[in-house]
């Protein structure tokens, strides 16, 4: 008997058991939930050590939709700026009483906010920049 490894695909050993897996979960979609739940935590401003820390060390006074990140900032805060975008797609977006609603900022306009398909030049041209 052949005692040498066999190299199998990842996507096929994830598939549940009665389809021929062995019903692992994969870990792609598994790091990808867990980057959703703290993108959630900072967009519901969670009284949480860690929300506080990135709101004001790394968001330094911007929200979530037009932070930038930094080339000093870490693996994971990266991947937590650049999945924001996926998340988007997600959301649905209830105004509410609009105390928590941004009609600049949130993206509520085809998945964009304002500033986002229009630049901040938009709000000095309609006469609220000054």
């Amino acid at each position: 008997m052949d005692k040498c490894a066999r190299k199998v695909r990842w996507n096929l050993v994830c598939k549940p058991r009665k389809q021929g897996g062995l019903g692992l979960r994969s870990l792609q979609t598994w790091n990808i939930a867990s980057i959703f739940k703290h993108l959630w935590a900072l967009l519901q401003n969670q009284k949480s050590q860690w929300v506080q820390w990135v709101n004001s060390e790394v968001f330094r006074g911007n929200i979530l939709w037009l932070a930038h990140h930094r080339g000093t900032f870490s693996w994971s805060l990266r991947k937590l700026l650049i999945l924001r975008e996926k998340l988007r797609s997600y959301l649905v977006y209830y105004i509410g009483d609009g105390s928590k609603f941004s009609l600049w900022t949130d993206p509520w306009l085809y998945n964009l906010s304002i500033i986002k398909a229009y630049g901040h030049k938009v709000k000095y041209e309609i006469g609220l920049g000054r």
